[in-house]
């Protein structure tokens, strides 16, 4: 406009009030390069006729050159080259838009079922003899960082379902078993067993322990004690 104006000699102001006056609509006079094209639009010039071309041939020319890539991949380093065939030449770029498929590689779940097992065996046995863990489909996936589809798939994995059920943990004998390391703690510091020193050490709440409260009786006679905790302690 100010190009105008100079060539007119006059101001840029009057000039807006003549194209208002000739009712020139503002978004042609953006789009048409600045008020360069006042008698035709500028998807007629030639001008826009030789930048179309120019990348219609680059956008072929990319989609050769990375065969693999879709148009989506292809246009995020390219988004000015995309944005002006999408506003300019939309219906040609719908014709040559490519989209690759996404190739999913079907899972050999008898192969990962063999690999997993001894996994799979390592990790129980780490738990049974470091600081107990309850044992559960949760528990072993999360230290094999696949706890996420581990116990969804166990129907395609029968070699590591059965070995996992076997040695599945209900809360009672998770606590039996912190109570037999508990003893072997206790012995081992050369600690007076007691219903206390076995709750703190084995970490086992009081009203837990009275539910498996025959069971620590049985375990404590197998190991020669007799001591006897009445219901009251329990």
């Amino acid at each position: 406009m100010r190009e105008i104006a100079d060539i007119l000699k006059s101001s840029t102001k009057t000039i807006r009030k003549a194209i208002d006056r000739l009712g020139i609509e503002p978004l042609f006079w953006k789009f048409n390069g600045g008020g360069k094209y006042i008698y035709k639009k500028y998807t007629d010039t030639e001008e826009f006729k030789v930048k179309r071309e120019e990348y219609r041939k680059k956008w072929i020319e990319l989609h050769v050159q990375y065969p693999d890539r879709s148009s989506n991949q292809i246009r995020r380093n390219n988004d000015g080259l995309y944005s002006w065939l999408k506003k300019y030449d939309s219906e040609w770029l719908k014709q040559n838009y490519r989209r690759v498929k996404t190739v999913v590689n079907p899972v050999d779940w008898n192969k990962r079922d063999a690999e997993l097992l001894p996994l799979v065996r390592e990790v129980v046995s780490e738990m049974k003899e470091g600081k107990p863990k309850r044992i559960t489909w949760t528990t072993i996936g999360s230290k094999l960082g696949i706890s996420g589809w581990l116990s969804k798939r166990k129907e395609k994995l029968p070699l590591t379902k059965a070995y996992i059920e076997s040695e599945l943990e209900s809360l009672e004998e998770y606590h039996i078993r912190k109570i037999k390391l508990a003893i072997e703690e206790l012995e081992r510091q050369g600690k007076e067993i007691t219903l206390w020193n076995l709750a703190e050490t084995a970490g086992v709440k009081p009203r837990y322990m009275k539910v498996i409260s025959k069971e620590i009786r049985d375990t404590l006679r197998e190991k020669g004690y007799n001591y006897i905790f009445s219901n009251k302690q329990l």
